[in-house]
Formats: C-alpha cells, structure tokens, sequence
C-alpha cells in the first residue's frame, strides 16, 4: 500500500532564499524552480527522500498556513505504487481524502491529502508513485 516517503514539504515565503541556504546546508542543488496551481515549488534530492520548498503566490489554503503557523513544515508525502487501492484501503477504516478525486502534482502525478484529525495531527500527502 505504502512504498516509503516521497517527500516532506516545507513552506515558505521565498523559495529561492530557502533553496540556496538549504543547497548550502546540504551540499545539495536547489533544484529547477517550478510553478504549479498558484505555488512556487522547488525540490531538493536527498537520497531517496526529497524537500519540497512551497511558497505561495496565488494559493488562499497556503497562504493561510503561513499567515497562521509562519515558515515551516506542512505536510509529510508517501508514496503509493498503486494510489487507488491506498485510499481505498484507507477508506475501509473511516480515512477519506480531504478532496472527492484526486489532484495531479507539479510531476502529474496523481495525489490527495488527508484530513490531520485521523493522522495524528500531522497532514499526509499519498503520491501515486507513477502516473
């Protein structure tokens, strides 16, 4: 159902900023700087697990979190090989999706969250880990 982590995301109010000191820090590239559904989006590689740097441009939920939490983690993202028996699995113990169907990522790839209430308070992205 769950292959591992794909990545965590980290918001922040300039992407660029935070992508050059985590390329310091690191020893890592900032990765290409992508826009995607009212996001600035950058993705460093680190091994098998990525950091997804978000800021917000014309993103009202985004741009609440930074308003009412300031700069930081958002959410943990794992990935599905194959997505639709995840969420339905999920689904079986009373876990749905915060949205009806699922959205596609920067990447195309298919994705949902899920409501903190029924994971420990912490918002977990599932990431269809081809699409």
């Amino acid at each position: 159902m769950i292959d591992g982590v794909d990545h965590i995301g980290i918001v922040t109010e300039d992407v660029d900023a935070l992508a050059l000191q985590f390329a310091a820090l690191f020893e890592r590239g900032g990765g290409p700087r992508m826009e995607h559904a009212g996001l600035v989006i950058r993705f460093i590689e680190l091994g098998p697990v990525r950091v997804e740097l978000i800021e917000p441009v014309q993103h009202p939920s985004i741009e609440r979190f930074l308003e009412r939490d300031g700069p930081g983690l958002h959410h943990l993202a794992l990935r599905c090989e194959d997505f639709d028996a995840a969420v339905a699995t999920l689904a079986t113990v009373g876990v749905e999706p915060l949205a009806d169907t699922p959205d596609r990522g920067v990447h195309g790839h298919r994705l949902c969250f899920l409501p903190p209430a029924a994971t420990g308070g912490t918002l977990i992205e599932l990431v269809e880990q081809d699409g």
